[in-house]
């Protein structure tokens, strides 16, 4: 573990680094930050009217407010909060992200996620992030949605809980139809038996990167509303248009 003076040095050289090789926009270029305020113009939000559920963008009314999967197939989380549609500028920043070891992106990631999550005034419990497997986090060394997590939770100060685990491998979920999707995550999780009881009548914030067609969201909630939890809400960087 790093002391106290040992973080100090390490911000000292850091800010040395900078000075002498600024960072520079994975968007655009430009130096000064990671991803400039140029580029975070360009993220693609979702505007009304759109499903109060999972956020999907529509031009004519909604049945109940929701559309037509979400009342067809009712999702057992309260509602999907995100930052934008995962498309352009976003879609290509959240690759690097998760693929090239673009860590330090997480940061103006966070606080796109806890701006969105302002605009709610919902309040919860506790955050717990979407885990990955246990093979997959050591290929890559970090979990996208625990970074996006502990960036966002600098803004509010949650209690987190790991009570979350990837007991077995699952394929790229965009790569699927719906079915597959369903099948490829059923049983893929668990809750860490010791933790189980912490959750009773609490509200839930479930953080992931991006929410595809909501499948994944939906089998982690129903685990935990059956493990006594109040409501969950999901909030993730992007939102892909996919909807089958």
């Amino acid at each position: 573990m790093i002391s106290l003076d040992g973080r100090k040095i390490y911000k000292l050289i850091s800010n040395f680094i900078n000075l002498i090789f600024p960072e520079r926009c994975f968007g655009c270029r430009i130096k000064g930050e990671v991803f400039c305020k140029s580029c975070q113009g360009k993220i693609i939000t979702i505007k009304k009217p759109y499903c109060k559920i999972c956020k999907f963008p529509y031009t004519e009314s909604l049945t109940y407010g929701g559309c037509s999967e979400c009342v067809s197939r009712y999702p057992v989380f309260k509602k999907l909060i995100t930052a934008g549609i995962y498309n352009g500028i976003l879609k290509k920043l959240i690759h690097l992200f998760k693929y090239h070891g673009k860590k330090q992106l997480a940061e103006p990631f966070g606080k796109l996620m806890a701006e969105q999550w302002t605009k709610e005034k919902e309040r919860v419990d506790y955050i717990v992030p979407v885990p990955i497997h246990s093979k997959r986090l050591k290929e890559r060394g970090y979990n996208p949605a625990d970074l996006l997590l502990n960036e966002f939770n600098k803004y509010f100060a949650y209690d987190k809980l790991n009570i979350l685990i990837r007991v077995r491998p699952t394929f790229p979920q965009y790569e699927l139809n719906r079915k597959e999707r369903e099948l490829n995550i059923k049983g893929a999780f668990e809750i860490n038996q010791d933790t189980e009881g912490l959750l009773k009548n609490k509200s839930i914030l479930l953080i992931d990167d991006i929410f595809t067609s909501g499948i994944t969201a939906n089998e982690i909630s129903r685990i935990l509303l059956e493990a006594k939890a109040k409501e969950i809400y999901v909030l993730t960087l992007a939102r892909t248009l996919l909807k089958s």
